[in-house]
């Protein structure tokens, strides 16, 4: 997660109880703001897609992503 945190984001990574090859990732960001910057540095930068598709190449499939927001 170095990049996203290093983006100002705060991520968690879980595994699911009974199930111990299924993970979940939680990121925490203090706004949309936020999230929409690291999200643009997703998609733009170079290097942020090299880390992205070498944590990619480590999981069974592609990952699944929902975003949710806090009231």
């Amino acid at each position: 997660f170095p990049f996203s945190e290093a983006q100002g984001g705060r991520m968690l990574l879980f595994r699911e109880a009974g199930r111990p090859r299924v993970f979940v990732e939680v990121g925490h960001y203090a706004s949309a703001e936020e999230w929409a910057h690291v999200d643009r540095m997703a998609r733009e930068d170079e290097r942020t897609q090299e880390v992205l598709r070498r944590w990619r190449a480590l999981l069974a499939g592609p990952p699944k992503m929902r975003v949710l927001r806090s009231a």
